[in-house]
């Protein structure tokens, strides 16, 4: 029988200010919801090795990560925890790049990932409450109302539905 992969969400890694100085720290999930297992697909999980294998060659030049943090997947070339700034400059910076040929390009958040996320899982047909339960919320009705949205693609799609049960 083959593994099953599984992400253990246990808890969340806040950067903030502390005594004048930027710092580090675990913090227990916003709600008892957020603590939660949630099953990798093949390809998410190549994903994350591929990750963990960029990890290793940061180790491998001799560049260690702070004490509590040796774990972590994703971390800078400095093996220091990756912060969302830096995401989020990532992001801006495709976006920018995109904006030049597409100036209608929007910018979005790394957040909007989770959005679409949920969007594109329902579309695929999976169940409500197991995407309630993958999110970590505690209510389906938050799922639903904020996190799913409805494309126009999607709307067709479903009219045409109507068509050929006629």
């Amino acid at each position: 029988m083959e593994k099953k992969k599984v992400l253990h969400i246990r808890h969340t890694l806040c950067y903030f200010r502390k005594d004048g100085k930027y710092t580090f720290e675990w913090h227990d999930t916003k709600t008892k919801n957020g603590r939660r297992d949630v099953p990798l697909t093949q390809r998410a999980y190549e994903a994350l090795r591929r990750q963990r294998a960029k990890k290793l060659q940061i180790e491998l030049k001799g560049l260690q990560a702070p004490e509590g943090y040796e774990d972590l997947v994703f971390v800078t070339k400095n093996n220091r925890p990756t912060q969302q700034f830096i995401v989020e400059e990532g992001i801006s910076a495709c976006v920018h790049r995109i904006q030049k040929e597409h100036p209608e390009f929007e910018m979005f958040s790394p957040h909007c990932f989770r959005h679409t996320f949920a969007t594109r899982a329902i579309e695929n047909g999976m169940q409500p409450k197991i995407l309630q339960k993958i999110l970590g919320h505690g209510s389906l009705q938050m799922t639903m109302d904020l996190y799913c949205h409805v494309t126009e693609d999607t709307l067709f799609t479903e009219m045409m539905k109507m068509e050929k049960a006629s």
